[in-house]
């Protein structure tokens, strides 16, 4: 850099002001950002509940304790994607923290019975799949 780039670039410098003012914007952004992101996590929650929904549906027959204990799991989905839709983008993320800290096995055998669940709902659909493909 020259000396007269540096003199001639003192001018164009953001005030404190201005960098106030972007940082503000961007802080407004990554809100709205934050809610939109809320608002869809609560409806795939609301989906992952139906879909455990259907699971138990086809498990009763087979399983009906772990049908019983599925369908417990998709109230409390339920019930969570309520929160979440009432609760600030704030107020969430520090409740899951805490969560995450105090109870870190729940929150790995809650994933780990959702994934149970969701792989036997889309293997009992499976089979329908295939019909359907073989048909053509």
């Amino acid at each position: 850099m020259t000396p007269e780039d540096s003199s001639g670039s003192a001018s164009m410098e953001p005030r404190d002001s201005e960098l106030h003012g972007l940082a503000d914007t961007a802080r407004e952004r990554a809100r709205a950002l934050a809610e939109e992101g809320k608002e869809n996590s609560a409806q795939q929650i609301g989906g992952v509940a139906t879909a455990l929904r259907g699971a138990a549906r086809d498990l009763e027959e087979q399983m009906p304790k772990g049908a019983e204990l599925i369908r417990g799991a998709a109230a409390s989905l339920e019930k969570g994607a309520e929160r979440l839709r009432q609760r600030s983008t704030e107020e969430w993320l520090q409740s899951f923290s805490r969560l995450a800290h105090d109870r870190p096995a729940m929150l790995f055998g809650g994933a780990l019975l959702a994934g149970f669940a969701l792989s036997r709902f889309f293997n009992s659909s499976r089979p329908a799949a295939r019909a359907s493909g073989n048909s053509r």
